[in-house]
């Protein structure tokens, strides 16, 4: 069997633990899969203002927005600012699991009986 499906099914039964950590009735999560992760990262990044050549870098999209003459001339690796687009994503994410960040579509997650600052 393929690593990467091994990875799926270690990582899905790593949430499943946890949700029923919180509740022994749980389900496992609904179908979902590596390439839904990649397409919220970029989507995040994006909606941050980061250069969507800058999310397609850490993608290893080798024909991004960048193409043509000007991929065969631009060598530019954008380290500097794909650490900074990390960088960033890394605390949007951190603030989400600590609760300090609500967006439209996100609902906090807190155990039962847990006080957090919105209630």
């Amino acid at each position: 069997m393929p690593r990467r499906f091994t990875a799926k099914r270690a990582i899905d039964a790593a949430i499943l633990e946890a949700r029923r950590a919180d509740d022994p009735d749980a389900e496992p999560m609904p179908h979902w899969t590596f390439h839904d992760l990649r397409r919220t990262v970029t989507t995040g990044l994006a909606k941050m203002g980061v250069h969507p050549h800058v999310a397609d870098a850490l993608l290893n999209h080798k024909s991004g927005t960048i193409t043509g003459v000007a991929a065969v001339y631009n060598r530019h690796a954008y380290l500097d600012e794909r650490r900074r687009a990390l960088e960033a994503w890394e605390a949007h994410v951190l603030a989400l699991a600590e609760g300090k960040v609500m967006t439209g579509n996100v609902v906090p997650m807190t155990r039962p009986g847990v006080q957090t600052a919105r209630g």
